[in-house]
This record gives structure tokens, C-alpha cells and sequence, in this order.
């Protein structure tokens, strides 16, 4: 089982920003870690930062990493006062970095921290003790430099171990304890909330990319026909393009019927927002909860409610489907 860490990254990266990122998330991997991300995709509009609490609870240690997003060239630091400075020319990363640090360290989870050599303030101070402060790997990269993030990765992921193990022995306490029934409902609600919106996500970015194929290829059909008017000799070569791009443009909307992923995209974050909306009238015990002489069974019952009903329109759509699908040797 590979421990959940949580990854604070921008959305907006360079090339080599990319394939730095691309460098630590696989060094995660080796280190049996399970890096999670809350994108922008992922953000309530009202309250973005209670997603990043969400995912955060759910997760054993935080890494961020400090990518310059913003140069700052000129300015003035602590104006109006005796202490007034104009500061050198300094990259600055996002500002989600120090809140999600922030909302980390309220969690008392581990934090390692990647930044370049010239951002400093907050989570980015190197004599920080509370966290591990290590320079943003630059490529190509050193065998040394790759021994030395290793050798810090493996450092911060003892601290996770413990982090984990802390939590499992509290959890099966809790457990144990006679009569306790609200952890098990908590915690499938949790991780139910977390299954839909991934869910939900990976769904809506499937039919993005279907849909956005569908269309460039649709588009292509009229303009390769116009080119035989200008180029008749391009007639036969044009006829065999356009087949295949109305055979691609089949089994687009085939893979896109099958998986149903318009469908599943809706029905998942439906349901996502509505266990979260009983996550929140739990929480401040609003609602039913307000006057239920048992609330953690209340919870339980709720939450396998809304579950089951979705299990059951999955169900009901995959049916639909099959009916949809002409019988083999069919079209």
C-alpha cells in the first residue's frame, strides 16, 4: 500500500518545470508514496481552500513545490517604516503554495519543501525547523544532486512512516472501543467524497478530449473534400482520408458511448456534491443532524443511501447502453 502525500504544485508550468515535477512525482512513486493534487478543476467555487483541506486530511505528508510564477523586479519591502529596503530581483512562486503549507502544518503533517535558490518568506525560509527545506532540482540533473533529493525524499518519508503509523494504532483504538460507530461512517464518507470527485474529474476530461477529437476531425472532413476541387489529382488519396477520418470519428463516439463518460461525469459529481453537503451539516450538526438522537448512524445511513442510488443509475446507464449496441455481426 503506498502512503497518500499531498502535492502542492502550480497548474501553470514551463517545459522544464514540467519535467522537473515529472522527476519528483517519480521519485514518489519509488518511495511507495501516493502523490495527490487538487487542480483547478477540482476548486468550489465558494470555498477553494476546502478542498485542499479536504484532500489534505486524507493524506499522511505534504511536499510543495516552490516554482517561480511570477519575477519580480522592482519594489519596495516593509514601506513606511524605519526598515525600509528595496529588494534585489526575486522570482516569487504561487501564493497557493504558503496556503496549502499553511493547511498542512494545521494538520501536523510532515512537510518537504523544493524551492529555488533565490524565494524566501514563510514556507521558504531555509532556517524553517519545522520543515525540510531542500533547492529545486534544475536539469539535467547530477548523479549527486539525484543522490542528494533522493537521500532528502527518504528523510521526510520517515517522517511520514510515522505519521501513518501514529494514525493507524489511533485508528484501531478507536475502533475497538465499545459501542463507537461514528468513525467507520466518517471515514467511507471521506473516502466517498474523495472516489466521486476523482471520478468525476477523470470522466469530464475523457469527454473533453473525446469530444474536442470529434470536432478538429469533423471539421477536417469538408476542408479535405474542398482540396480535391483545387488539386483533382488529389481525388483518390482524399477519398481514403476522408474514410479514415469517418471511421475515427465512429469509434470516438463509440468509445464515447460505451464508457459513457458525459453521463458518469454529471452522476459522479452529483453525487460528490451531495455526500458534501452532508459532510458539512455533520460537521456543524445543522439540518437532521441537529435533533438526531444518534448523528453518526443518521451519517451512515445517509451516506449508503446516496451511494446505493448511484450504484443504481450506474447500473440502470450501463443497461441502456448494451440495449444501444447493435448484436455481433451487426451494424
Amino acid at each position: 500500500m503506498k502512503i497518500p502525500v499531498f502535492v502542492s504544485c502550480p497548474t501553470t508550468l514551463g517545459d522544464k518545470q514540467i519535467a522537473v515535477r515529472q522527476l519528483i512525482i517519480q521519485e514518489l512513486g519509488a518511495a511507495d508514496l501516493e502523490p495527490r493534487m487538487v487542480t483547478a478543476a477540482d476548486y468550489s467555487t465558494d470555498f477553494p481552500l476546502r478542498e485542499v483541506l479536504r484532500a489534505a486530511r486524507n493524506c499522511y505528508g505534504g511536499i510543495i513545490l516552490g516554482f517561480e510564477q511570477i519575477l519580480k523586479q522592482t519594489g519596495t519591502a516593509q514601506s513606511g517604516t524605519p526598515e525600509t529596503t528595496t529588494p534585489a530581483p526575486s522570482p516569487l512562486p504561487s501564493p497557493w503554495n504558503q496556503l496549502e503549507a499553511g493547511v498542512l502544518f494545521s494538520l501536523d503533517l510532515p512537510i518537504i519543501v523544493f524551492k529555488d535558490a533565490e524565494t524566501s518568506g514563510g514556507v521558504f525560509d531555509a532556517a524553517n525547523n519545522d520543515v525540510l527545506v531542500q533547492p529545486m532540482p534544475t536539469l539535467p540533473l547530477s548523479s549527486d544532486d539525484h543522490k542528494a533529493m533522493v537521500e532528502a525524499i527518504q528523510r521526510w518519508r520517515e517522517r511520514v512512516q510515522a505519521r501513518f503509523d501514529r494514525d493507524a494504532v489511533a485508528q484501531r483504538a478507536m475502533a475497538e472501543k465499545p459501542g463507537f460507530e461514528g468513525y467507520s461512517g466518517y471515514l467511507r464518507l471521506e473516502k466517498q467524497i474523495e472516489w466521486y470527485d476523482k471520478k468525476s474529474a477523470d470522466c469530464k476530461r475523457w469527454f473533453g478530449r473525446l469530444k474536442t477529437a470529434t470536432l478538429a476531425i469533423s471539421v477536417s472532413i469538408p476542408v479535405v473534400s474542398g482540396l480535391v476541387a483545387l488539386f483533382p489529382d488529389f481525388g483518390s488519396r482524399a477519398s481514403i482520408l476522408t474514410g479514415v477520418f469517418g471511421a475515427t470519428i465512429a469509434l470516438l463516439e463509440g468509445l464515447q458511448q460505451l464508457n459513457q463518460y458525459h453521463q458518469n461525469w454529471i452522476s459522479y459529481r452529483s453525487t460528490a456534491e451531495a455526500l458534501k453537503h452532508e459532510k458539512f451539516l455533520y460537521i456543524g450538526r445543522a439540518g437532521p443532524y441537529a435533533t438526531a438522537k444518534n448523528p453518526e448512524a443518521l451519517l451512515t445511513e445517509t451516506v449508503e443511501s446516496l451511494v446505493s442510488q448511484e450504484h443504481a443509475k450506474w447500473s440502470s446507464v450501463q443497461q441502456q447502453a448494451e440495449k444501444k449496441q447493435p448484436p455481433p455481426g451487426q451494424s
